[in-house]
């Protein structure tokens, strides 16, 4: 299907980088910072309230979006997406009040360490903390601690995806459910070949190979760590005994095809993958293009699979597994 017109207006709008122009991270952050929805266009949720998740030697900030209703309510730690570099909790503010919304969850957005500054693991271990915190004093937040699903946009799918791996590795049992929206699931660098097609079909839509080499550079020390699972999901030895998870893809996106690939390789591992592919739609959609109808079709899907019976944590606080993953 031809690309949505809204979104085709929005990428001719955009500036045609000079040729072997590469963005300096200050002016990627400035873009950044200037598309971030103004605050008067936002959708309004019940509650927000901006906290600190106290650690030994600093503190993670977050920010917890309550619903309308009476809690207990189950939780959805978020984390925002941007390259690894990019984001805070301003600019993913409007996903998180859409999906507080729509999915009647309390939702944890996480604001962690950013590349280079912090390379990784920093960004993992940061959001492996949250949802340990979370686990443990889910009730301080009138939540239900046996239902904590975690998710995350791009990068962010990335690190929702790398802690759900990291949580078996240590044998905690701590997530029901994962939701991996548009997500960075594969190492990828200049100038090497790459098996995803979708990576030279869509390159002119809005999240380009360039920059996402780029964010890889940042993000990483040395492009060797982008072999290691918690860097690249797909390439874990092992996906099997993983949390329920929901792949949301758009057409127009380079990383279509890895998102695919993962959702595919999770259903031949064994762990129940829902996925689907919102037409039209280009990387970023979900914060850039919250209103259009494709976009609320992706927010129904995402509140239908967090609302699903089944796929409650069952560790005991301790972190250890008392049962069979579901």
């Amino acid at each position: 299907m031809p690309i949505h017109p809204e979104i085709q207006k929005f990428l001719e709008a955009q500036p045609v980088p000079e040729a072997g122009h590469i963005p300096a991270l200050e002016e990627l952050r400035m873009r950044n910072k200037e598309m971030t929805v103004p605050f008067e266009q936002r959708p309004p949720v019940f509650s927000v309230e901006d906290m600190q998740i106290p650690l030994e030697k600093r503190s993670i900030a977050i920010r917890v979006y309550t619903p309308e209703g009476q809690g207990p309510f189950p939780l959805f730690l978020y984390f925002h997406g941007g390259g690894f570099v990019l984001g805070n909790l301003d600019t993913h503010d409007v996903i998180c009040r859409k999906l507080a919304n729509s999915s009647q969850h309390k939702v944890v957005s996480v604001d962690y360490r950013l590349a280079p500054e912090s390379p990784f693991p920093a960004a993992l271990e940061d959001c492996y903390a949250a949802l340990e915190w979370l686990w443990l004093n889910g009730d301080r937040l009138d939540g239900d601690s046996s239902r904590i699903s975690i998710g995350g946009d791009s990068a962010g799918g990335n690190l929702a995806a790398a802690v759900c791996i990291m949580a078996r590795d240590r044998q905690k049992s701590m997530v029901s459910k994962q939701v991996l929206l548009y997500p960075v699931i594969d190492h990828f660098q200049a100038g090497e070949e790459t098996v995803y097609d979708s990576y030279y079909r869509f390159d002119q839509h809005g999240l380009s190979r360039m920059r996402m080499s780029l964010f890889w550079q940042h993000y990483l020390k040395t492009p060797g760590r982008g072999n290691h699972p918690y860097a690249s999901p797909i390439r874990a030895e092992s996906l099997q005994n993983l949390p329920a998870c929901l792949v949301i893809t758009a057409e127009y996106d380079i990383l279509r095809d890895e998102g695919e690939r993962y959702a595919e390789r999770l259903k031949h591992e064994g762990t129940p993958v829902f996925h689907k592919r919102i037409q039209r739609m280009n990387h970023g959609f979900l914060n850039r293009f919250h209103r259009l109808e494709e976009s609320e079709e992706a927010f129904r899907s995402i509140a239908e699979f967090l609302n699903q019976p089944g796929g409650d944590s069952v560790g005991n606080r301790d972190g250890q597994k008392s049962g069979a993953q579901k």
